[in-house]
């Protein structure tokens, strides 16, 4: 069975976004979740909302 991640990419505000959608969705698994070296900036994290996964991460490139 083939399947898609949805992956959302911030400038900084990842880890802000990721608990907000803890607020709004309490059935929301945080799978995994790692910092940048030095930062609180999100280098990667999988979540879990009822089976859809969804990647999330801070870009350390400026996005128009």
């Amino acid at each position: 069975m083939k399947s898609a991640t949805t992956f959302l990419m911030f400038q900084g505000q990842a880890n802000e976004a990721i608990q907000q959608y803890q607020q709004w969705f309490s059935e929301l698994q945080v799978e995994s979740l790692t910092y940048m070296e030095d930062s609180q900036q999100v280098a990667m994290a999988i979540l879990n909302l009822k089976g859809l996964k969804m990647m999330v991460n801070d870009s350390v490139i400026k996005q128009a």
